[in-house]
């Protein structure tokens, strides 16, 4: 949008939790807050398309995690 905001303020938080088991799991939260009386249409698409990115960042966090540890236990 070069030098004007964005019609909303936005924050992205990963979080850590311990599962009973011993597993740990990874949560992605967004929030937007609107600034504008209009940004709820501008934000539906960008919550989709982020949505859409986020499953995809989270699956090549797992496939990571799990190359990482059979490479650990072969070695």
């Amino acid at each position: 949008m070069g030098n004007t905001a964005p019609p909303y303020d936005f924050t992205w938080a990963f979080v850590l939790r311990n599962q009973p088991d011993g597993a740990t799991r990874l949560f992605v939260r967004e929030r937007y807050a609107y600034t504008r009386w209009w940004s709820p249409q501008v934000v539906e698409s960008v919550a989709t398309v982020s949505s859409v990115m986020s499953q995809k960042m989270l699956r090549a966090v797992c496939r990571l995690h799990i190359r990482s540890y059979l490479h650990s236990v072969v070695t």
